[in-house]
């Protein structure tokens, strides 16, 4: 139960982290290289980069994609 809590709140923590990069990096992109902004693109990176993070960072969380 602890260990499911703590993955919950450290999926959060990260998840929130990743948004915010990914929105500014969108910002960036559209702002300086006149490239057209795609949600898409931003939630796929949020999730992508999400499950990277938490699969590396955990000892004790094994996951895989299809999870």
């Amino acid at each position: 139960m602890i260990l499911r809590l703590r993955s919950i709140y450290l999926f959060r923590v990260i998840s929130r982290k990743l948004s915010g990069r990914s929105i500014w990096k969108m910002r960036n992109e559209s702002l300086f290289s006149q490239k057209a902004p795609s949600i898409a693109k931003v939630v796929e990176e949020v999730k992508t980069l999400g499950f990277l993070r938490i699969r590396n960072r955990s000892r004790t969380l094994t996951m895989t994609w299809d999870d």
